[in-house]
């Protein structure tokens, strides 16, 4: 006789505070030099650190995320052909550099407005990005696939109830473990070329909303 079994599906969220506040620094510019433009570089991340230790961080949470130095060229008309037409060419005129630095620290809206502040008014002149995330995000994450396994074996039992049957073994779960996860929201972008900063603060009253994690479990159970 054919074995009986039902499949079933457990869903769960857990919410958890975003209590980590991370910053991400896009800086651009350019060099006449390739040693220039890698120069640059070191001495924007000085500056950022420096700038970090001053309002009581640890500067050697400043990290580099990508750093690209490539070649900048200008095309000018060099003559004209045969039908009266310019012709033109491409002349290196320097090397263009980009550099991504990112920093996080435990969530204070005081620390935070003096970073913005003294960031902002830094001579490299960065685009900056306010992201939060969890400091607890794997937590939330291993208790929300409980709480799914749970909701898998009660949907089981109610089903199976149901039915006039009793809920046997599992003998089978299915869990994708490949799903992927965006733990980081972004709350404001800022470029100091557009923002004008005057003082040593920023008034920042940021309430971050918290981070969701949700899970999905499929089990299969013979039934009785």
């Amino acid at each position: 006789m054919m074995e009986r079994r039902i499949r079933v599906t457990g869903r769960a969220t857990v919410d958890t505070p975003a209590d980590i506040v991370v910053v991400r620094l896009d800086i651009e510019g350019m060099e006449g030099t390739y040693e220039g433009a890698i120069r640059r570089c070191a001495e924007n991340g000085r500056d950022i650190k420096d700038r970090l230790e001053a309002v009581g961080l640890d500067r050697d949470s400043l990290k580099t995320v990508s750093q690209n130095v490539r070649p900048h060229s200008t095309e000018v008309r060099v003559g004209k052909d045969a039908y009266d037409r310019w012709i033109t060419e491409k002349r290196l005129d320097g090397f263009e550099y980009t550099n991504t630095l990112r920093f996080e620290f435990l969530h204070d809206n005081e620390v935070l407005g003096r970073i913005m502040a003294s960031v902002l008014q830094s001579p490299c002149h960065p685009s900056v990005t306010i992201l939060f995330r969890s400091s607890d995000a794997e937590s939330a994450r291993a208790k929300a696939l409980g709480l799914a396994v749970e909701d898998a074996r009660a949907k089981a039992e109610v089903i199976s109830k149901s039915l006039g049957c009793s809920l046997g073994q599992v003998i089978d779960v299915s869990y994708d473990s490949r799903r992927q996860y965006c733990d980081e929201r972004e709350f404001l972008s800022a470029d100091c070329n557009t923002v004008a900063i005057m003082g040593s603060s920023l008034d920042m009253d940021v309430d971050p909303e918290d981070r969701s994690f949700s899970e999905e479990v499929t089990t299969v159970w013979t039934i009785e």
